[in-house]
């Protein structure tokens, strides 16, 4: 795993969590479609698509993939499939940050 992936784990956490929690970098980039809905899709691990009608639900959704991938991958001990680099947002896609731990 490298740096871009994983976030520093702080010696002492300052609202209560265990230090030994691991945090990771969902990119999500999303794109609206018609009728209002928007398609997410994880840019830095592979296999994780959502389409749906609110940005927020399409999120959670998507943070709750993210999370069933990474605890799955550690439960068997086999690596990350990380995407790297991550890509970019194309025309008319944007992207969200969202730190996600186990």
């Amino acid at each position: 795993m490298n740096q871009s992936q994983s976030l520093k784990i702080v010696e002492e956490s300052t609202c209560g969590a265990s230090p030994s929690v691991p945090v990771y970098n969902c990119v999500v980039i999303l794109r609206p479609l018609e009728a209002g809905r928007v398609s997410a899709r994880v840019a830095n691990l592979p296999g994780i698509e959502i389409e749906g009608r609110v940005e927020r639900d399409v999120l959670f959704a998507v943070v709750r993939k993210f999370k069933s991938k990474l605890q799955e991958c550690h439960s068997s001990q086999r690596p990350i499939p990380w995407i790297d680099p991550v890509p970019s947002p194309g025309t008319g896609e944007f992207s969200r940050f969202i730190p996600v731990h186990l």
